[in-house]
């Protein structure tokens, strides 16, 4: 989306971050525990003045479109072959994002948020907690979700792709985690996470998931 440079959609997207400093003071987290982060999340978010670039659009989602074609960066693009990924303009957009210390600390601030979307929205979610484990909704949080380092499943990632209203499509290499996250075993390599309020949309934010780590797919 910064490498668009599309304003409308950045400052939609900066505002439902603004929005979280009231939430999350509001299932008791302390501002001055997250504030910094989020101006910094904020302050990352800024169109840097690059031009639109083949990159994926990391957070628009467009009604009807074709799923986009995956690929995984391969050398060639990387270094500037054909259909190359930006990658001067990505690291002139992020030069801190390789700063373990700053993406730490956005982590820190979206695990926030997503816990706030699962206590704002306890009746919701509790089922599936209580399912998964024998804690109650705000140790789960304060156990499973606050804390950096705990993978993420269905459970953050469905809070979290509500809390920020973007869809986001979880591609698999095979079943066996996708039965993990509670999709079908057989004959699907994706799942759609997409909030209500964006109805009918394929997702443009494309993730690879390993045990442990999501990897971002490119579209070509």
């Amino acid at each position: 989306l910064c490498l668009r440079a599309d304003a409308g959609e950045l400052e939609r997207a900066r505002g439902t971050v603004r929005a979280w400093r009231a939430k999350l003071m509001e299932v008791g987290f302390q501002e001055l525990v997250f504030e910094d982060a989020m101006e910094m999340l904020l302050e990352h978010m800024e169109i840097k003045g690059t031009s639109s670039s083949t990159a994926a659009d990391l957070l628009v989602v467009r009604p009807h479109p074709p799923p986009p074609s995956l690929a995984f960066p391969s050398a060639d693009s990387v270094q500037g072959g054909e259909g190359a990924l930006p990658q001067q303009k990505l690291l002139a957009v992020f030069p801190r994002y390789n700063d373990d210390q700053e993406s730490n600390y956005i982590l820190m601030f979206l695990r926030m948020v997503t816990s706030g979307e699962i206590q704002r929205r306890s009746e919701f979610f509790a089922p599936f907690i209580l399912g998964l484990s024998d804690m109650d909704l705000d140790t789960f949080c304060r156990c499973n979700v606050e804390p950096l380092g705990e993978e993420a499943d269905h459970i953050h990632i469905t809070a979290l792709t509500d809390a920020l209203n973007v869809a986001i499509r979880v591609v698999y290499l095979d079943g066996s985690a996708m039965a993990a996250l509670g999709g079908a075993t057989s004959d699907v390599n994706h799942h759609d996470f997409i909030p209500e309020s964006l109805g009918d949309v394929v997702p443009n934010i494309v993730l690879l998931y390993r045990p442990g780590h999501y990897d971002i797919l490119y579209s070509h």
